[in-house]
């Protein structure tokens, strides 16, 4: 079944939980999401209303959380603040650090150095 074919609530789902898996993917858009189920990015938007936002407003507030996330995993301590931002689908430091500060009140590598202080 076409995901246009199901319940609003059940498209949502479907539609948020692709985008949720797919995250790391600098490529992940309104066209790429869109066309994976077979909708019109207008008919996708309007999925992201339901939720009071936009697809990417959502998608880099997801992004965002991922990065916090893993920047206190002890187990990604070896890892560099470039790579996993990287990771979570950003292509530039400049643009996620100012992101990162006005939706935490920090600097990532603030966040970092406190979950060790």
């Amino acid at each position: 079944m076409a995901v246009a074919a199901l319940r609003p609530d059940v498209q949502l789902e479907a539609v948020s939980a692709f985008c949720r898996r797919n995250l790391g993917d600098p490529g992940l858009s309104p066209q790429m999401v869109a066309g994976r189920f077979g909708i019109s990015v207008c008919t996708l938007r309007l999925c992201f209303q339901k939720l009071g936002e936009s697809f990417g407003s959502w998608v880099l507030k997801s992004r965002l959380d991922r990065c916090r996330e893993a920047l206190r995993d002890p187990r990604q301590t070896t890892c560099s603040i470039s790579q996993i931002v990287y990771c979570w689908g950003f292509n530039d430091l400049s643009h996620f650090d100012k992101a990162f500060r006005a939706r935490f009140g920090m600097a990532p590598r603030q966040w970092r150095g406190a979950a060790h202080a």
